[in-house]
């Protein structure tokens, strides 16, 4: 009995040692309970002590906490969010270039671009894409260049009135220049995009990269 028990027969400071055990985590409730229990039913300061010493006195709690500290735990794996892109998106310039060949950007469902004069350079590795999208770019008068990843399935259909139409692996050149490939029609692409390009005087040029695009985007 400690000194703080100074004042109280054997019982009554066997049951204060019982319940301060059981405050500091030493003793689950079941414990506490049977000890207190049989403490109640003796006033011997003998039989209260070996109630006492049949008891532990480390909280369980801290013993427990310091094994699972002898081995750090797994890490745990963070799942990758998924960009969430736009169900339609569009670009317009009157006089000017629109460019996205430089920074990450996000595409539609529908993607739009529109120029009367001016240039439209798209670079679809750098685009977090649909997997299953349409991209219509119009232009009176100027160049349009785009640049599909390598785990995209396209098909493209590139109509120039008066210049020269390069489709992937087609070309055509002269008046009424309408340059068209269906792709590879490939159902495990990570990807399936639409082509829709048309000029009225200049070029379009559709080419494709050795470099992939990112994993599906959520819509």
């Amino acid at each position: 009995m400690s000194s703080s028990s100074a004042g109280l027969t054997p019982q009554q400071a066997a049951l204060r040692a019982v319940r301060d055990r059981y405050e500091c985590g030493a003793l689950d409730y079941e414990t506490f309970r049977d000890a207190f229990e049989r403490l109640l039913k003796t006033d011997d300061p003998a039989a209260c002590q070996r109630i006492l010493d049949e008891l532990p006195t480390a909280p369980t709690d801290v013993l427990a906490a310091l094994d699972r500290s002898a081995s750090p735990p797994a890490a745990i794996p963070v799942p990758r969010r998924t960009p969430r892109l736009p169900r339609r998106r569009t670009f317009f310039t009157l006089m000017g270039e629109i460019n996205r060949t430089r920074h990450p950007w996000k595409m539609g469902t529908h993607t739009t671009g529109v120029a009367l004069m001016g240039a439209i350079n798209l670079d679809l590795t750098l685009a977090a894409l649909p997997q299953s999208g349409t991209l219509n770019i119009a232009l009176l008068m100027g160049e349009v260049r785009i640049t599909v990843p390598a785990n995209a399935d396209v098909t493209v259909h590139a109509f120039t009135l008066m210049g020269s139409s390069r489709a992937l692996g087609e070309r055509s050149e002269g008046i009424f220049a309408y340059a068209h490939d269906d792709g590879d029609d490939d159902p495990a692409a990570q990807h399936h995009l639409d082509i829709h390009v048309f000029i009225l005087m200049g070029e379009v040029r559709v080419q494709r990269s050795a470099a992939a695009t990112t994993a599906p985007a959520r819509l």
